[in-house]
């Protein structure tokens, strides 16, 4: 009977002298998604040199080196492309033939590492020309890091337009739906 007591009142001290504190933590976090070139880890890519040699050249085209560009984002994602201007800026001393459009470049997704499906008309061996208005390049891309994708560039001129160096920026965007 004493023992049982004894229990008793070691339950009862324990009861009341333990007692269990608890804190609530939350985080908060925007959705988050980041879109780079490997090369540079940058925003920006490498300047991508596109020379015609050759006569030949000018009327068959040229494609550039692979560029590869990642994707860091907590939901999944799309990836679209466009121009930043119509026509190509021209440098040199010509006066004639010097408006090219830039239709005149097409892209090919060459790789897809995002998960996602690539866009209509980039899957290689298709070059698609790009212009100023959006272009779905990578829909649904799989939410995480390091989601790649790999493009080339194909530049076609023909004959019709004066030497010199033609340019225009590539923008690509990464969204999530």
């Amino acid at each position: 009977m004493i023992k049982e007591i004894l229990i008793l009142f070691l339950l009862l001290t324990t009861s009341l002298f333990s007692r269990g504190q608890d804190q609530t933590i939350q985080t908060q976090f925007p959705n988050i998604i980041e879109i780079t070139f490997t090369s540079t880890e940058t925003t920006s890519g490498d300047l991508v040199v596109m020379p015609f040699t050759t006569p030949a050249s000018l009327g068959a085209g040229v494609t550039s080196f692979a560029e590869e560009l990642k994707v860091n984002s907590n939901n999944n994602f799309n990836v679209s492309v466009s121009t930043n201007a119509a026509n190509f800026t021209y440098t040199g001393s010509e006066i004639a033939n010097t408006t090219m459009p830039v239709n005149k470049l097409s892209l090919s997704v060459t790789s897809n590492a995002t998960g996602g499906s690539i866009g209509s008309g980039f899957q290689t061996p298709a070059f698609k020309p790009l212009g100023m208005a959006s272009q779905s390049l990578i829909t649904n891309g799989y939410a995480g890091t390091d989601q790649t994708f790999t493009i080339k560039y194909r530049a076609t001129p023909g004959y019709n337009y004066a030497g010199g160096a033609y340019t225009v920026d590539v923008i690509f965007t990464a969204t999530q739906p």
